[in-house]
């Protein structure tokens, strides 16, 4: 029984060094196979994000006007990068009404930002105030590529809030043009009341 027990034991290791030389060999042929593929999926990834977005000198606020929620916010922390800030864009969710955190010379400022077609109401500057307990920052700013109603500026200045509309936007963008990525639009008009939407909704990117 010994003598058999003793048998099955080498067999057993025997069988275990050859798996084990399989699979190393298998790891050694393979890796370059696996990194050529991994290697090929990102440049194919990349040149396909690059393809579906363009670069883009934004000089003038109306090339704002079309852009969607993230990428004003995107676009805000390039510009106030080129001024000379350290800039944070926060989470998407939970932001609690803020979506930059600016900081310069260790003074730190909230910001947020409001692309909008329309006039900005009072809300915008509530969620600020309320944001500035959670963050522990006092100072905030509310930024917009149009006007702020008149209830949301008597409640910003009894709240030491800043404004900044369409006018100081409108400076920044003409004092500190920067290159921004934006995606390319791929709609298909069927018809020419489509054509005329696409036209009104993006029309700097047609």
């Amino acid at each position: 029984m010994k003598l058999v027990y003793d048998f099955s034991m080498k067999q057993t290791k025997r069988e275990n060094k050859v798996v084990k030389f399989i699979r190393i060999t298998l790891i050694i042929v393979l890796f370059p196979f696996v990194v050529a593929f991994l290697v090929k999926s990102y440049l194919k990834h990349k040149k396909r994000k690059k393809a579906n977005s363009e670069m883009i000198k934004i000089y003038d606020i109306s090339q704002i006007n079309s852009m969607t929620g993230v990428e004003f916010e995107n676009y805000l922390k390039l510009l106030f990068e080129k001024m000379g800030y350290k800039v944070s864009l926060t989470k998407k969710s939970k932001d609690f009404g803020v979506d930059l955190i600016l900081e310069k010379n260790g003074k730190k400022t909230i910001l947020q930002a409001k692309c909008y077609s329309g006039t900005v109401g009072v809300s915008a500057v509530q969620e600020i105030i309320s944001a500035r307990n959670h963050y522990n920052i006092y100072d905030a700013i509310v930024m917009t590529n149009k006007t702020f109603s008149k209830e949301a500026r008597v409640l910003a200045d009894e709240s030491k809030v800043m404004l900044a509309g369409k006018e100081e936007l409108e400076s920044l963008v003409s004092k500190y043009p920067v290159y921004f990525e934006r995606e390319v639009q791929k709609c298909v008009a069927t018809n020419l009341e489509a054509v005329k939407q696409i036209e009104e909704k993006y029309p700097y990117w047609i």
